[in-house]
């Protein structure tokens, strides 16, 4: 896992903690304010059908307690398995962040 600071000025208030990011989380933390900055977001993959999928997962900054991971096909949640069962290569939306 990677760590990211709240950047110098963020516009967080208070400031958050230094937060834990999947491998796999694109999000740039420290510009987000109040729990919205947790939330950790992967890259979109269009799939064949032409949907977007996404994986998402919140972990709060305080207490580490985590929600998810889901993924979001076209904005609509679905647990890891009941996309792995829509056919969504679950491996490449959670493989490291380029």
């Amino acid at each position: 896992m990677a760590t990211y600071p709240a950047p110098a000025g963020s516009t967080s208030s208070p400031p958050l903690p230094r937060l834990l990011c999947p491998s796999w989380c694109v999000t740039h933390h420290g510009v987000h304010p109040g729990e919205d900055d947790g939330v950790h977001v992967g890259e979109p993959l269009r799939l064949r059908s032409g949907a977007v999928a996404q994986v998402c997962t919140t972990i709060h900054p305080v207490t580490g307690a985590q929600d998810g991971p889901i993924v979001l096909i076209d904005g609509e949640e679905h647990t890891l398995e009941a996309a792995a069962a829509r056919g969504v290569p679950i491996s490449r939306l959670s493989s490291p962040a380029r």
